[in-house]
This record gives C-alpha cells, sequence and structure tokens, in this order.
C-alpha cells in the first residue's frame, strides 16, 4: 500500500516547478498562503511622486535614503550644465523633489552610481567630464555645498560607474571601468578627511 511523504521535495526544470511528493494537508495551506500574498499586492497603490524631464534629466542610480529621511538621487544628464544634477525627495503623502546640486563640467557628469553617506554627507563618481573627460569622485551635503575631491587623469583610472564603499578603515573605495595602469580600469581608495 502507498503511504504517501510529509515533506515537499519541489523540482526545478527549465524554469518550471512542479511538486513532486505533496500529501493532502499541505497543498491547501500552499494555496491559501498564494491566494493572500496575490490580494496584498493586487492592492498595492502606485503613485508617481516626480516625473522627470530635460532638467533635471535621466536617472540609472538606485535612491539612497539618508539619516535626515530624505531619499537622494543622481540624473546622468540634464541640469544647466548637461551633466546632470543631486536631487532630493522628501518621502511622505506630500513627497517634495528639489535639485541640490547642477553639475557642471568641471564638477564631471553622467553619475551612474549611487550616492554614499558618512556622517550626513554623501559621495558619489561621476564617468565623464572633470579637467581631463575622465570623470570624478566628489562630495556634497544636504544643502549643496559640493566638493570636488578627485579628477580622474585616465592613468590611475577613468570612467568610474558604480557606488563606492565605506570601508572598515573609514576609507571609500571605488572602481573605474577604464584606464588604470593596463587602461582596463582600476580599484582606488580615497582616504579618510
Amino acid at each position: 500500500m502507498f503511504k504517501p511523504q510529509r515533506n515537499v521535495t519541489l523540482l526545478f526544470w527549465e524554469g518550471v516547478m512542479t511538486t513532486a511528493l505533496c500529501t493532502r494537508r499541505i497543498f491547501p495551506i500552499v494555496l491559501a498562503f498564494l491566494a493572500y500574498a496575490s490580494a496584498g499586492f493586487a492592492q498595492a497603490q502606485y503613485e508617481i511622486l516626480h516625473g522627470f524631464s530635460g532638467v533635471p534629466g535621466q536617472t540609472l542610480a538606485p535612491l539612497m535614503e539618508a539619516s535626515n529621511g530624505e531619499l537622494y538621487g543622481v540624473t546622468t544628464v540634464g541640469g544647466t550644465g548637461g551633466g546632470g544634477v543631486v536631487f532630493a525627495l522628501r518621502p511622505g503623502p506630500t513627497a517634495a523633489f528639489r535639485i541640490v546640486h547642477q553639475l557642471q563640467p568641471l564638477d564631471g557628469g553622467e553619475p551612474s552610481g549611487a550616492l554614499v553617506e558618512v556622517d550626513g554627507e554623501f559621495y558619489g563618481t561621476t564617468k565623464s567630464r572633470g579637467a581631463a573627460g575622465f570623470g570624478t569622485v566628489f562630495k556634497i551635503n544636504a544643502t549643496g555645498t559640493f566638493e570636488l575631491l578627485h579628477t580622474f587623469a585616465g592613468t590611475d583610472g577613468a570612467k568610474p560607474m558604480a557606488a563606492l564603499v565605506r570601508g572598515s578603515d573609514g576609507a571609500l573605495y571605488g572602481t573605474t571601468s577604464e584606464g588604470g595602469p593596463t587602461n582596463h580600469g582600476s580599484i582606488f581608495r580615497l582616504g579618510a578627511d
């Protein structure tokens, strides 16, 4: 006589999940869970908080939630200088969008990595422009005070496109997609202030 087992083994084959062993007790529980979960998603409300246009431009990088409760991000193009902007969004029912800084040619252009917060200041990279045209590393605060920390020259790296990471030593680390000693990119360290 066949006796069903009480565990469920799931087999994955070409993206299709099939149940190999299932009892009469587990299947209704799984169906109830799926029905409950899909009902919650069906009731989610979607709302556009800001629509990007030529100013401030397009965004590729994810948002960063700062310690002040605002969300910060960058656009790759737009702004008065054409190289993108740093923006903030106050979340909530009365969401407010504001431009924190418009990147000018020497500031760098086309930031594509997320900002990183360290002690209330935000750090980011740009993959183009700057004095040599190979991108920059910058620091900015919530009020828009901007400081250029490094301009890439090509031999030290070029076109950083990812977010910076703060190491356990307090320094910031990042990568470039081009340039460096072999022109295939580099890993760099920016010492703590």
